[in-house]
This record gives C-alpha cells, structure tokens and sequence, in this order.
C-alpha cells in the first residue's frame, strides 16, 4: 500500500474553462493526491 502523497499542481488565469478543469481534476484524483492550485492573475 502506497502512502506517500501524490501532488498534482493546477496554473489557472481564473476564468469559466479553468474552474471547470479544476473541478473535473478535483473529482478524478485519487485519495491520496495533494491537488494545489496556482492563479496566475
């Protein structure tokens, strides 16, 4: 069983098409991933 942390890094500007990929990449990673978001504006 695997219980280092995965991290997945997000860079948005903000708008629509980014929250989208930020909710879909939210719904899709695995428990143990660290999802961290950067906004670039």
């Amino acid at each position: 069983m695997v219980t280092e942390k995965r991290r997945i890094e997000l860079f948005t500007a903000g708008c629509f098409l980014c929250e989208e990929t930020i909710k879909l990449v939210r719904d899709l990673a695995c428990p143990s991933c660290e999802i961290v978001v950067y906004g670039l504006i």
